[in-house]
């Protein structure tokens, strides 16, 4: 009987201690989404808008960047563009367990203030899924703890922003490709020769000398 009592008491100490952990990896991972969606946020607008620069100055650029290369870089924009939006939904959901977090606490203190009940961590958890959606629930997985289950969606979210930065830098490799391949210097270090008209023109080549 007493065997029974502590393994009781020490489950019961084992949900609470995954309560407040999943609560500290939740707090956490939402930081850590904010941080990395300005980055990558930033780092694909900016590409966007020096293509679109880029293409409204088309012939300045001749050299440089062709509409060519622009329609062949084009697709690996787009891939960025789809991973990015990927990762701002998963980020969403995290964002969402961190709000559900703040608000359990509040719900948590107030029900403590009142003195009324207040489920176990492992009833609570179990209405949770209950209550959440199927494409959600899927997503998160069957089994795991709520801080194991955000930390896995931040991972992904993670994953998903890295290859999004992969393709914007293929994308500006594949658009600079001539350019880089290119043994001519760049446009602004060329020098045009002045044309000489007038008497100090040369006198064109004879036939000898073309051939």
């Amino acid at each position: 009987m007493k065997d029974q009592i502590q393994l009781q008491a020490q489950l019961r100490d084992n949900a609470i201690a995954d309560q407040h952990v999943g609560e500290i990896f939740i707090a956490a991972a939402d930081k850590g989404f904010r941080s990395l969606d300005v980055f990558v946020t930033w780092f694909t607008a900016g590409t966007a808008a020096a293509l679109g620069l880029a293409a409204a100055n088309l012939e300045r650029l001749e050299g440089l960047i062709s509409l060519v290369t622009i329609k062949s870089a084009m697709p690996w924009l787009a891939g960025a563009l789809m991973l990015v939006l990927f990762s701002k939904f998963l980020g969403s959901m995290v964002c969402t367990m961190s709000g559900a977090a703040d608000e359990s606490r509040r719900i948590r203190r107030e029900a403590a203030a009142a003195k009324e009940p207040l489920p176990s961590p492992t009833s609570f958890q179990a209405a949770v899924e209950r209550a959440t959606p199927w494409p959600l629930f899927y997503l998160l997985g069957r089994a795991g703890l709520p801080g194991r289950r955000v930390m896995r969606i931040l991972m992904w979210s993670g994953l998903s922003a890295l290859l999004a930065c992969a393709c914007v830098v293929i994308f500006w490799g594949v658009l600079l490709k001539p350019a880089l391949a290119s043994d001519e210097p760049p446009l602004r270090n060329r020098v045009d020769q002045p044309k000489i008209t007038g008497k100090n023109a040369p006198a064109p080549p004879s036939i000898a000398e073309r051939k």
